[in-house]
């Protein structure tokens, strides 16, 4: 029996799921909150944003979709917004992206949202001055709150939407085979050591593919620690040798990579 009404919360661990939301907020600068198919809030927002507390409530007609608080009256326009490229244009240049994740099938079980966030460029001070007069919003203050929300060229921001498409949505995926794996034979459960390398190689080649667009790369590869050793080893790789692939062992703090695993800062 294929299961229908799986919800996020049937298939992972919320809590599990906020601190990983939490880890990508924080490595990318951006504002992170789950929502489920219905709009209720899922995890806890990851990055406050001071836009969403301080200035949209102030906004008459204006439906605050990055608050702190569920979105079930704006469900509709959601699903709308994640299957017609994921933007939703908020005032002053500011913009919301709707991430579907997916764990059976291409049938979608949550969304992430990502921002609010400026593409591109800032408004020039008159134009925000004239917009803020227009809503009766103190100038002052909205460029106060402005300052804190990031500028993202359209590269980086697709980059980040495909990272996270692909890494939360094979978390989906893994809990919902595990789950189904499970009520067909438990005692499938006790491969999970294969079963979770087959998803940690999927995942790892997710964030190189995306980090090799980011970056405008040629090649790269995923390293990761061996904690028994402290040594670091090539798990996934493009465009590099089998041999370098094979035979690469990087101690922690010997050489750029080791020097990034010790510190724990990108250089």
């Amino acid at each position: 029996m294929l299961y229908k009404d799986l919800s996020l919360s049937d298939l992972v661990n919320l809590e599990d799921w906020r601190k990983i939301q939490d880890s990508f907020s924080e490595a990318l600068e951006i504002t992170l909150r789950t929502v489920s198919l219905e709009g209720k809030l899922l995890s806890s927002i990851s990055r406050p944003s001071r836009y969403c507390s301080e200035i949209l409530p102030k906004i008459h007609n204006q439906e605050n979709f990055c608050g702190d608080h569920d979105l079930t009256d704006s469900h509709r326009k959601l699903a709308l917004a994640a299957q017609n490229g994921g933007s939703i244009k908020l005032h002053f240049g500011v913009e919301l992206f709707v991430v579907p994740i997916k764990a059976i099938g291409d049938r979608d079980v949550a969304y992430v949202m990502i921002g609010p966030l400026i593409l591109k460029s800032r408004k020039s001070a008159s134009e925000y001055d004239k917009e803020a007069q227009d809503l009766k919003i103190n100038t002052d203050e909205l460029m106060d709150v402005l300052i804190d929300i990031n500028v993202f060229s359209y590269n980086k921001v697709y980059s980040m939407i495909s990272l996270i498409k692909d890494i939360f949505s094979y978390m989906a995926q893994t809990g919902y085979h595990k789950k189904r794996l499970g009520e067909i034979a438990p005692e499938v459960v006790e491969m999970d050591p294969l079963f979770s390398r087959y998803y940690e190689e999927k995942i790892l080649k997710a964030m190189l593919r995306t980090c090799k667009l980011a970056l405008n790369a040629d090649s790269g590869s995923v390293m990761t620690l061996d904690k028994e050793t402290n040594v670091l080893r090539i798990k996934v790789a493009s465009k590099l040798d089998d041999c370098i692939v094979n035979n690469t062992v990087v101690r922690v703090g010997d050489g750029i990579a080791g020097m990034a695993a010790a510190t724990s800062k990108p250089i």
